[in-house]
């Protein structure tokens, strides 16, 4: 079969043939429709970041991730041959202390497909049965893979009061425009968007941004004082230090400020001032809370006022994975989700 893998310690991937895998007992047999590539590849194509470190080669990877069942294991019931399913790139354990508390997605033996196993840019995977969700009706396999990152934001927003507040979000990438989607679904105020691309501030925008800014430009302390703003949540989607500082900046007293934004360094903020004496609260989110976040997003895409039509750019062969990367890469980041067709 075919299958984009990292087969060296170097810049780049490589098309490779090689066998179909065969599932385990408790594993089912995808084949792939589709796989979207995420920034977090970009690491492994470029070997770079925390790849060097994480990554054992050779190595299939990919984890967002839909397709069709081909075969299963013997001892697995809960999925049939046929079925459609979208994949749950977090493989859990169920036996330790998150697990146990209904924590999965932070489990402590935690394993990322296409980091830590061989993922989803072939032909066919391999995973645990418990892994897949399966599709309804209403919900396109060709376009499910992107239900894996939608889960992000999904989750990001879970348990909050939305309706009628104020939300900033920074970083119009992919979960950062899937975010602001939600934040319209759920009825907040306004919703203030900050990016240094031109082209994700007018997808965000597109998207129902109130208003948008680039903080190269704009001073984002200065307008939200000029305009009497403060706000009750902001979500920080960049990873970048100077939009986290802002965010404690620009939090009302008792607001929360959600991380999902990857920081490359240690980031130093004003505990005192900004966080304690405003009893703000900050969250990180990581991943989909199992299966609570698949559940919810179903119910959301299943009503047809949030799809991913807008948020996928580009639809290329797997055998153009090189270009997909590419363009990913470009100054211009006109790329949101790019998704590889297997069939």
């Amino acid at each position: 079969m075919l299958a984009v893998r990292k087969t060296s310690k170097f810049k780049g991937l490589t098309l490779c043939e090689i066998d179909e895998p065969v599932p385990l007992e408790d594993e089912v047999l995808i084949k792939v429709t589709s796989a979207s590539i995420c920034g977090s590849d970009l690491y492994i194509y470029n070997w770079d970041g925390w790849a060097p470190e994480r990554i054992h080669t050779p190595l299939t990877i990919g984890h967002e991730i839909s397709g069709v069942v081909a075969d299963r294991g013997g001892s697995v019931r809960s999925i049939s041959t046929g079925d459609k399913v979208a994949l749950e790139s977090h493989i859990f354990c169920e036996q330790c202390h998150s697990c146990k508390e209904d924590k999965r997605h932070i489990c402590e033996s935690l394993k990322i497909v296409g980091i830590d196993v061989d993922g989803g840019f072939a032909s066919y995977i391999k995973i645990p049965a418990k892994c897949c969700w399966k599709l309804p009706a209403q919900i396109d396999v060709k376009s499910a893979s992107l239900m894996e990152p939608f889960g992000n934001a999904v989750h990001a927003t879970e348990n909050l009061e939305l309706k009628d507040k104020n939300v900033f979000v920074m970083g119009c990438g992919p979960i950062g425009i899937f975010t602001i989607q939600l934040l319209k679904y759920f009825g907040a105020a306004q919703i203030w968007a900050t990016d240094t691309a031109e082209a994700r501030l007018k997808s965000a925008f597109e998207n129902g941004a109130t208003h948008v800014f680039n903080p190269i430009k704009d001073d984002l302390i200065a307008v939200s004082k000029n305009r009497h703003m403060s706000f009750d949540f902001i979500f920080e989607m960049s990873g970048s230090d100077q939009a986290l500082k802002q965010a404690t900046k620009l939090a009302k007293n008792a607001g929360t400020i959600i991380t999902f934004g990857l920081q490359k360094a240690p980031v130093a903020i004003d505990i005192t001032d900004d966080i304690i004496m405003k009893e703000v609260t900050i969250k990180g989110i990581v991943g989909r809370h199992l299966f609570k976040t698949w559940d919810k997003m179903t119910q959301i895409l299943s009503t047809g006022k949030i799809s991913f039509d807008k948020s996928i750019t580009h639809r290329l062969s797997i055998k153009n994975f090189d270009e997909g990367f590419k363009v990913l890469m470009s100054k211009d980041k006109n790329a949101l989700k790019i998704v590889l067709m297997l069939e």
